[in-house]
């Protein structure tokens, strides 16, 4: 009996090379096949092919196009008022005019006043028309579109993420397809698959949703050409979403962008809230936003005592990165202000071999932007990079430090943003100094803790984890600023790796809380790291805290710190607002462009501060030079 040759979908990409054949599918998922022969593969494995939707079935009953019965009835007599998307409308089918007819059929039952036509080549299409390119891949970079666009016609593209097909959006100018390029293909995945050889186009499952559901791509087409632009109809759902690129140039709410941005292209992608997978009384939550198409820099993550405390923290983390990432697509230099007065990069803390390189060039100029002194109420000018270095530097000359989110921050109103993002950098400057010189610390107990309203979920938290078998401590190293912060330690049962954590508050509660559950939130990291290897340069410091002669050198550390002096709380936000910048020289900030607007993002920077564990020669990098503590820290 000979049974029908075996093929792969054509929305699948295969590349073949030395170091196997790989397919590019459904969802964008990447299979290695054992053998580029596909008869030679088992007959199990080709099931798995044709039931992950990367093979065609070998059956003629499997293969067959919708039936007349699946498309929508005729719609009854009579004058029905025209529907969005209710002008003549071209399908340009190619390779797939079956399928092309069939959508035109659904879409001309489905849209009031339509009339659809399928032609296998590009239409003469005059200004206003309406055309559907139907393919099974999506070209990076589509001529055929532009060529349209050229003409004043309208396209309704269409794509595929880890949901599966989205229709949508409707492209009306070249602009709105540079958008939705950059939306699909600024991403660190993205960069994954043309480093493995996807470089040509990717897979769109279209073709295979029109043979099961056609009704149903005709009804997200429909959607999709009444949404705003640069928005989206998911077809797995008919959920409408809205491209990040969206918000650059026209902000949205916070639930807006909740509820329009959680998708594989929008900023809040693959959002989860879930427990710790060890402590299942805190919560914790995680997503991806676009960073310049650094896989490392787009990860993002919140935690709470509550799956809304690990959402809404979580999703501030984004706000307030995508906003960096929104001021680094900016033109950044200006005018220069009515004042002299500019700090250069070492009054801050660059670091890593790019300011190591810039020190031997000698420190050539560098592109400045200007900032607001808190403190003063003066205008500064400092190097542009420290503002967004961490997303992607536009200019050769901004390459002269590492990398840091340190001082970003994002909140309802802007003091509150410039608290949390000075705070921020105070914990850091508490914390590096006094503990890679070792010094003395005091070890706080639950009882030394003044009452508070947070102090509830402090002991909540403690007992769950004592209950686990977790040690841990709650350290404060004394300074002149007097700020309630909290350095928390943990350590699991069987001593597999030690973990920490920052908070800080008007309270010692909400900072010994905020503090412990970010040390448990980095247990999660240690273990992708030990289950994916390293993957950034930070990284380093999860290696390091799970080894037992540096977990030994840890405990001998904590072991040795001491009671603390009384604790006081302040009596609220506006006191601790007032202790901060009594304690500082100076508080320079930067207003960023957030894409929320009920959400003010600010970048903050202190002059001097500690921001990381790198040291350098550098005002705040200076602090850590011949430090006792020779391992790296995980952050």
């Amino acid at each position: 009996m000979t049974h029908p040759k075996r093929r792969l979908a054509p929305w699948t990409v295969t590349r073949t090379g030395p170091d196997g054949t790989f397919v590019l599918g459904p969802r964008l998922g990447v299979l290695q096949l054992s053998t580029a022969d596909l008869d030679a593969l088992s007959a199990r494995a080709w099931d798995e092919l044709v039931v992950l939707g990367f093979a065609e079935p070998t059956s003629a009953r499997a293969l067959s196009l919708v039936s007349e019965a699946a498309l929508p009835p005729p719609r009854a007599g009579g004058r029905e008022a025209p529907a969005p998307g209710a002008r003549p409308g071209t399908i340009v089918a190619g390779a797939f005019e079956d399928e092309g007819e069939a959508l035109a059929r659904a879409l001309s039952a489905q849209i009031p006043g339509s009339a659809w036509r399928v032609t296998t080549e590009l239409p003469d299409a005059a200004r206003g028309a309406l055309v559907i390119l139907l393919q099974a891949i999506e070209p990076r970079s589509p001529d055929l579109a532009r060529a349209l666009l050229s003409r004043g016609a309208e396209v309704l593209w269409y794509g595929e993420g880890s949901e599966g097909v989205h229709l949508g959006p409707v492209l009306r100018a070249p602009r709105d397809l540079d958008d939705y390029l950059e939306a699909t293909h600024g991403w660190g995945a993205a960069r994954d698959l043309w480093r493995m050889g996807f470089t040509d186009g990717w897979p769109v499952t279209l073709i295979s949703a029109i043979r099961d559901d056609v009704s149903g791509v005709a009804r997200a087409a429909q959607r999709a050409l009444s949404a705003p632009a640069g928005s989206c109809v998911l077809l797995g759902g008919m959920r409408q979403v809205s491209l990040w690129t969206t918000l650059a140039r026209a902000p949205v709410t916070l639930d807006v962008l909740c509820s329009s941005q959680t998708w594989s292209k929008g900023m809040l992608a693959d959002l989860r809230v879930e427990r710790a997978v060890e402590v299942d009384a805190v919560w914790v939550a995680s997503c991806r936003s676009p960073a310049g198409g650094d896989a490392y820099l787009e990860g993002n993550f919140g935690k709470g005592t509550s799956p809304e405390e690990a959402r809404i923290t979580g999703v501030g983390e984004a706000v307030e990165r995508f906003s960096a990432f929104l001021g680094s697509r900016e033109v950044r230099a200006g005018e220069a202000p009515p004042t002299t007065e500019e700090l250069p990069l070492r009054a801050f803390h660059p670091f890593a071999p790019a300011w190591e390189a810039y020190l031997a060039q000698g420190e050539p100029p560098v592109e400045m932007t200007q900032v607001r002194d808190e403190v003063s109420g003066r205008v500064v000018r400092v190097p542009a990079t420290l503002l967004h270095e961490s997303y992607g530097p536009t200019h050769p000359s901004s390459a002269s430090t590492g990398t840091t989110s340190c001082g970003l921050a994002a909140y309802p109103d802007r003091r509150g943003a410039v608290l949390r993002g000075a705070l921020e950098t105070l914990e850091r400057d508490s914390f590096y100094p006094a503990f890679l010189h070792q010094r003395p610390a005091q070890c706080l107990a639950l009882d030394d803790v003044p009452d508070a309203p947070r102090r509830g979920d402090l002991r909540d938290l403690a007992g769950a984890l004592e209950r686990l078998g977790f040690s841990f401590w709650l350290l404060r190293y004394p300074d002149a600023r007097a700020l309630p912060i909290v350095h928390a330690f943990l350590l699991d049962a069987a001593g597999t790796a030690m973990s920490r954590g920052a908070g800080s508050g008007y309270t010692w509660a909400t900072a010994a809380v905020k503090a412990l559950l970010e040390a448990v939130q980095l247990r999660e990291q240690f273990a992708l790291v030990a289950q994916q290897g390293p993957s950034g340069p930070t990284d380093d410091g999860y290696v390091a805290w799970a080894k037992p002669e540096v977990i030994a050198e840890l405990c001998a550390y904590l072991r040795r710190s001491t009671r603390p002096d009384r604790l006081v709380d302040l009596p609220d936000e506006a006191a601790l607002h007032a202790r901060v910048l009594a304690g500082v020289g100076a508080l320079l900030v930067k207003d960023l462009p957030s894409p929320a607007v009920d959400m003010s993002a600010v970048r903050v920077l202190i002059p001097g501060a500690t921001c990381h564990a790198c040291p350098s020669i550098s005002a705040g990098g200076a602090k850590l030079l011949g430090a006792a503590f020779k391992h790296p820290v995980p952050v």
